[in-house]
């Protein structure tokens, strides 16, 4: 399956973590928890004061791993 890349700013810039295969919001710990491709994780703590931008790449990531849940073609209704 192919990585995608998670973007988070908590005040000014915007860090790039590549390599993602998949990511998860913990509400009741307050921190968002992001999955790579060689096992490991990375937990971003305080996660209400920051902001996220996922960019194409985890659209067709996210389109990708539904078509294989499913065993059917997905199609998307691009404007």
């Amino acid at each position: 399956m192919q990585n995608y890349t998670f973007s988070f700013r908590r005040r000014f810039w915007f860090k790039n973590l590549k390599k993602c295969v998949g990511h998860r919001l913990d509400v009741s710990q307050n921190k968002m928890v992001v999955y790579f491709s060689n096992g490991s994780l990375r937990e971003i703590k305080n996660w209400i004061d920051c902001e996220a931008k996922l960019g194409a790449d985890w659209v067709l990531w996210t389109k990708n791993a539904m078509e294989k849940e499913s065993g059917t073609s997905v199609k998307m209704n691009i404007e």
